[in-house]
């Protein structure tokens, strides 16, 4: 009989313990998504660099930039499309559409080839296939690393490793024209294309300092923190 009931015990103990550990919570499988992080810091020298000649850049007067800024403006709902997909500033993507593309929409962002595009023949090559601007936007942008925080160094700096840090590495004595052109600091020298640089080469195009700083003259709510 006490054999018995040392079995029916220790049944009951087994059941008990199946019936705590079914009522535990159960550990989630699915996996947080991590919050995005900067690709790197941006060294402190480079951007105190930035800062400083974004604080004091000048506009300039005879490059037709407010025909640029008004073109962007009308168009704005657009870059916000892709502001909402990849959470880069719709100021920064007209600026790069405009030095990429001239701010026409057939062409794409990632080096201004012409809509369709079944693959892309320039640097960057092998990107599409793409047959609207949104979708060919959101693909270039998503290929360098966003930062978290876009203050006015992660901001110029998401924008020069976009186009390449060829002016950073090796031509230092050169303000990159992709930020500079139209400003005091940028006087001459450029890429005539990928990998050659011509140091007597000026940029006609005005650069996304520029554009970014004339866009910001109007207040709107906006996702950069310049301030």
């Amino acid at each position: 009989m006490t054999l018995l009931k040392n079995i029916v015990w220790k049944i009951m103990e087994i059941f008990k313990k199946l019936i705590e550990k079914r009522e535990k919570p159960r550990r989630s499988l699915v996996k947080k998504p991590k919050l995005e992080t900067n690709w790197k810091i941006t060294p402190p020298i480079i951007a105190a660099i930035l800062k400083a000649r974004y604080a004091t850049a000048k506009l300039p007067e005879n490059m037709c930039l407010d025909e640029v800024v008004s073109i962007i403006e009308k168009n704005k709902i657009r870059y916000i499309k892709v502001q909402e997909k990849t959470r880069v500033p719709w100021e920064v993507v007209a600026s790069i559409h405009y030095l990429e593309g001239g701010l026409d929409f057939t062409r794409i962002l990632h080096n201004g080839e012409r809509l369709p595009v079944i693959k892309t023949k320039l640097v960057p090559k092998g990107r599409g296939p793409f047959y609207n601007w949104e979708e060919a936007a959101v693909d270039a942008l998503l290929m360098t690393k966003r930062p978290v925080y876009w203050t006015i160094a992660n901001t110029l700096d998401y924008i020069e490793r976009y186009n390449g840090l060829g002016y950073r590495k090796y031509h230092p004595d050169v303000p990159s024209p992709y930020l500079w052109s139209g400003t005091q600091f940028y006087k001459k020298g450029k890429y005539a294309s990928d990998g050659k640089f011509d140091k007597n080469l000026v940029s006609k195009q005005i650069g996304a300092v520029p554009i970014i700083k004339a866009l910001l003259m109007d207040s709107h709510k906006s996702m950069l923190e310049f301030e």
